[in-house]
C-alpha cells in the first residue's frame, strides 16, 4: 500500500503498519476527530515491560489451574482462527509481529488458549 498525499502520519504509512485500510479512509474523511484518531493510534506502544511480564505470569497460572483441575486447555483450530481474525481487524492489532498492542501478547500463543481472552472483550 502506498502512502496517501494527505495522510497526517509521518514515516511509514499507518495502514501499511497495521493492514487497516479503513485509516485511510478516516483521513480522506477530512474530520478533525477521525484524524486525531489516526496519528493516536500510530503512536501506541506496548505496554511496559513489567505489564506485559504480569500478562504472562497470570497467563501461566489460568493455564496450570486449568491442567490441574483437567479442563481443556486449547481451542480448537477453527476457533483459534476466528479469535485471530477478530484481532486482526481490530486497531490494537500490530501486523508486523501479530501482537496486541493493549495488552502485549503474542496472538498466535494467545488466541490458541481457552483460558485466555481478548483485553478489550471482542472473543
Amino acid at each position: 500500500m502506498e502512502k496517501c498525499s494527505n495522510c497526517p502520519i509521518k514515516d511509514k504509512c499507518i495502514a501499511e503498519i497495521t493492514n487497516h485500510k479503513q485509516y485511510c479512509r478516516w483521513v480522506e474523511s477530512r474530520d478533525k476527530a477521525k484524524i486525531d484518531r489516526v496519528i493516536e493510534l500510530s503512536n501506541k506502544e506496548y505496554p511496559s515491560i513489567t505489564t506485559q511480564i504480569i500478562n504472562v505470569v497470570s497467563s501461566v497460572g489460568r493455564i496450570v489451574d486449568d491442567a490441574i483441575h483437567g479442563k481443556q486447555i486449547l481451542v480448537s483450530e477453527e476457533e483459534k482462527i476466528n479469535r485471530l481474525n477478530i484481532c486482526r481487524e481490530c486497531e490494537w492489532f500490530e501486523s508486523e509481529n501479530e501482537r496486541c498492542k493493549k495488552c502485549g501478547c503474542w496472538l498466535a500463543i494467545k488466541t490458541y488458549m481457552k483460558s485466555e481472552h481478548c483485553p478489550i472483550n471482542k472473543w
